[in-house]
């Protein structure tokens, strides 16, 4: 088992991952792996992205699960000891691979990069209909955090709030 930052040779194993994914989370989707491949190389692992790609493969090639990081400051604890966090996107492992260690092995790994990295704390959601995802976290020593809500606008959410014509505030 290899546990490293997605590079070329594993990008025909991530696009087939990634598309098993997106039908896991919506069996209707629409999505190809033609436009799985371009998300991953235009935006994903484009130069500029603040997402990194933590693979985990048998061989350096075939993928077998991954997740999404990024470390980013902390704007309401600025003291050196509680700057940086970890947050994590997503982490999914082939269905076909499920229980064998994997995602074990890969939140492991995280954790001691998040350490390398100086954070202080990592964070991630989960599906509240997700129970096995929550038995998985809670026995790797994770805390469920009861007093933070997730929240999400849609597309037509955000273009109702950007053409908001309300002048409250002026130069």
């Amino acid at each position: 088992m290899q546990i490293e930052f997605a590079n070329k040779q594993h990008h025909q194993s991530l696009v087939d991952l990634l598309y098993e994914m997106c039908l896991y989370y919506d069996p209707d989707s629409t999505a190809s792996k033609a436009d799985v491949r371009q998300h991953l190389t235009g935006n994903l692992l484009a130069p500029d992205s603040a997402v990194r790609l933590v693979v985990v493969s048998d061989n350096g090639i075939d993928v077998r699960g991954f997740a999404a990081i990024s470390v980013f400051h902390s704007l309401v604890a600025p003291m050196s000891q509680t700057a940086t966090q970890l947050f994590m996107k997503e982490l999914y492992i082939r269905s076909s691979c499920r229980s064998c260690g994997l995602g074990k092995a890969l939140m492991k790994w995280i954790a001691g990069y998040a350490l390398s990295k100086g954070c202080a704390r990592m964070d991630w959601t989960v599906n509240s209909s997700n129970h096995a995802a929550q038995d998985f976290y809670h026995s790797l020593g994770a805390a469920h955090v009861a007093d933070r809500w997730h929240y999400r606008m849609t597309a037509e959410g955000l273009s109702n709030l950007a053409s908001r014509n309300e002048s409250r505030f002026h130069d």
